[in-house]
């Protein structure tokens, strides 16, 4: 059970859609329920096994305090924002911050963290001596709890994709014509798909070493998948999601030699070379020109369209994020709370050409608006740690960390092969929403919260030494 429910978990993580109101002001959502229940069971099974402190040994060792201090930091920083900003409204709507704080942050490390115990338990044989009735549950035993995790958000995905094809071919789409199914946004849509498309293309690319045409006829199953993952993210519209699939598409095709044009292929490679200091250069060069929007706006001469463009709406909620942050930049205005200074900001700026804007259309900037400067040092430092490369890792749905120790073996082919960064698919799935998260908040949906929190916790951090 306790390795069973945090599949199921990943699998039905559209459930947050489906909410039960408990009182006109307050209700909870399906998923928030079962995590809840997910994380209960597997800390009592943890817990009565192994000591509270030799957990904590474990998962805090020199190593890992890179990955669990800045997450630390981000926790913090939002559950202290929230008690500032409900100390000076007298707790007035506190359901809606607490809401946002369980769902988006402390429930979603939680599970990250419980997967990444799962792990540990898993290495010291624990699940594998337990008492198994079904043999399908024994079987789940022996892969890790990250590889299985991967491959159930791929199905759920797959799944969700056929719906959307069915609401294409009813003709069930937005007024501007873009696919969104049952999600609040066609963007919420498409950075739940475009995770599912980034392992669908490591699958091919890393398991099937034969011709294209014996891989599909053996495996058309998830060529097809693929695909209507594909028409679905298309169908979005999602501008900010083809950005970054593309670079990462860059990267997959020059890590497996898929170019084969020799003049291409240098050039891929050598994108790929400078890729991690690239995406460091855009994310630095993004933030900067966002804290210095009116000036450049000034500069430019802009002036927004008649009717207004969705660049005219990103430009004024980054002079709005940039104006409530300078305002509250240490304690942040408190999780949920985004929209309503968002619209208290009008009578410092023109007429908005949008009126409903729950976050800052920027991971960094949303962290620093809502949750202070805690939250914004912690999503930096996660940040940093996501672009930090190691020529020993490899692309593997295998238990291994992105930063484990590598062998004796391992070493001499790294000396023998020192060019590119080898990127993993987990790491690949992290740059994608830091990219597209230049642009939206691509961890503030339960679902891509629990996914992204996951992938930092399990694929960032080294399992323990347990020798003893």
């Amino acid at each position: 059970m306790p390795y069973l429910l945090p599949l199921l978990t990943i699998f039905l993580l559209p459930i947050y859609l489906l909410k039960i109101h408990l009182t006109p002001s307050v209700s909870i959502n399906l998923l928030e329920l079962l995590l809840i229940y997910t994380l209960i069971i597997i800390y009592r099974t943890i817990f009565k096994q192994f000591s509270f402190r030799k957990i904590i040994a474990w998962s805090f060792s020199k190593q890992n305090k890179k990955i669990f201090l800045p997450i630390l930091l981000v926790v913090a920083g939002f559950t202290l924002s929230y008690l500032h900003h409900q100390q000076l409204t007298h707790w007035e709507n506190w359901t809606d911050g607490l809401g946002k704080l369980l769902d988006l942050i402390i429930l979603p490390t939680l599970f990250g963290f419980a997967i990444h115990l799962l792990a540990i338990v898993n290495i010291k044989g624990f699940f594998l001596k337990s008492k198994l009735d079904s043999p399908f549950l024994k079987l789940l035993q022996f892969f890790p709890p990250g590889m299985t995790l991967n491959v159930v958000y791929y199905f759920s995905s797959a799944l969700i994709a056929f719906l959307g094809i069915i609401f294409l071919l009813t003709g069930h789409l937005t007024f501007d014509h873009r696919l969104k199914i049952f999600f609040q946004s066609p963007n919420q849509l498409s950075m739940f798909l475009s995770p599912a498309l980034i392992i669908g293309f490591s699958f091919i690319f890393s398991q099937f070493n034969r011709s294209a045409k014996e891989s599909f006829q053996k495996f058309w199953l998830l060529y097809i998948s693929i695909f209507l993952i594909l028409l679905n993210i298309f169908f979005t519209k999602s501008l900010g999601s083809w950005l970054a699939l593309s670079f990462i598409a860059l990267l997959l095709f020059s890590y497996y030699n898929v170019v084969k044009n020799s003049l291409l292929k240098k050039i891929i490679q050598t994108l790929q070379k400078y890729s991690l200091k690239i995406i460091a250069l855009i994310i630095i060069i993004s933030t900067i020109a966002i804290f210095n929007i009116n000036q450049i706006i000034a500069f430019t001469n802009y002036h927004p369209h008649t009717p207004p463009t969705s660049t005219d709406s990103r430009l004024a909620i980054y002079q709005v994020t940039h104006k409530i942050i300078s305002q509250n930049w240490f304690w942040g205005i408190g999780p949920g709370n985004f929209q309503n200074e968002y619209l208290n900001q009008q009578k410092n700026f023109p007429t908005y050409p949008q009126w409903a804007v729950p976050h800052a259309h920027n991971n960094l900037l949303h962290f620093w608006a809502e949750g202070g400067i805690l939250a914004f040092i912690g999503l930096i430092f996660i940040y940093i740690n996501t672009l930090k490369v190691d020529n020993n890792r490899r692309i593997t749905l295998t238990n291994q960390p992105f930063n484990k120790t590598p062998s004796k073996n391992n070493k001499n082919n790294s000396k023998q092969k020192k060019g590119l960064p080898q990127l993993p698919f987990p790491q690949l799935t992290l740059l994608y929403f830091i990219l597209h998260g230049l642009i939206d908040t691509t961890i503030w949906t339960m679902p891509t919260a629990i996914f992204f929190w996951f992938t930092v916790i399990y694929y960032l951090t080294n399992q323990p030494d347990l020798s003893d």
